[in-house]
């Protein structure tokens, strides 16, 4: 009698804890949110390109335009600026634009879209991002960077850093080859001009291979990228 009493309590209170868990089940789920699969790929893209120039010609390019002699901080943060007074705050935007603004959304992109067109777009802006940013600050988060799974990505040093974006421009260069220029308003750069994206992945490679003082590698880049001011990469409002 005993032994039937213990098992009736214990029957009632697996069968009470599975009610409650009912009860609870998908309680933090938002129904309104928004999943990154519910967006059009290409609608990735005009966020990713404006975030590569704020990374290209922000803040830093004003600072660097300081320390090379072609401005004057005069007054304010820019005169404690040109003093070398320089806070590593000064960075942030910067930052939040490589890994949220471009890594993140292109990184989505080169994954997910099944269009050749925005995956070798994707991997060419991303590259160009990686390759500025350790031209900017040398050894910086890139293998483990923009990954969920990962709170604290390790450094890599920035030749490594030029390699991989060196490595994902072929990568890019090749997918276009293979992809079909398109109207894209959403690229605000060349609006889907594939050709114009493969000279400026070109261009970009012989400008990290200088950084590397590899001269033989990024003359034989150059010959083949931007070769008129009409294939600049340039946003026009």
């Amino acid at each position: 009698m005993k032994n039937l009493i213990i098992k009736s309590i214990l029957i009632f209170g697996i069968l009470f804890a599975s009610s409650c868990e009912s009860i609870v089940e998908d309680i933090n789920s938002n129904p309104n949110d928004i999943l990154t699969s519910d967006v059009e790929d290409k609608l990735f893209l005009t966020g990713a390109l404006l975030a590569n120039v704020q990374l290209q010609l922000g803040h830093l390019n004003r600072i660097s335009q300081m320390y090379s002699g072609q401005l004057i901080g005069f007054s304010s943060l820019y005169s404690n600026i040109y003093g070398f007074n320089l806070s590593t705050a000064e960075a942030n935007s910067e930052w939040n634009a490589l890994y949220v603004g471009v890594m993140t959304n292109m990184r989505n992109v080169s994954a997910n879209s099944t269009n050749p067109l925005l995956v070798g777009i994707a991997q060419i802006v991303e590259a160009y991002a990686a390759g500025t940013a350790a031209s900017l600050w040398g050894d910086i988060p890139y293998t483990e960077a923009a990954n969920p799974e990962i709170s604290d990505p390790i450094f890599d040093d920035q030749v490594s850093v030029y390699n991989a974006a060196i490595n994902l421009l072929d990568q890019g260069i090749s997918t276009l080859q293979g992809a079909s220029s398109a109207n894209l308003p959403e690229d605000i750069y060349f609006e889907g001009d594939k050709n114009k994206w493969i000279a400026a992945a070109y261009t970009l490679k012989a400008r990290f291979y200088l950084h590397k003082k590899d001269y033989a590698a990024a003359a034989s880049a150059a010959a083949n990228g931007i070769s008129s001011p009409d294939g600049d990469v340039r946003f026009r409002p």
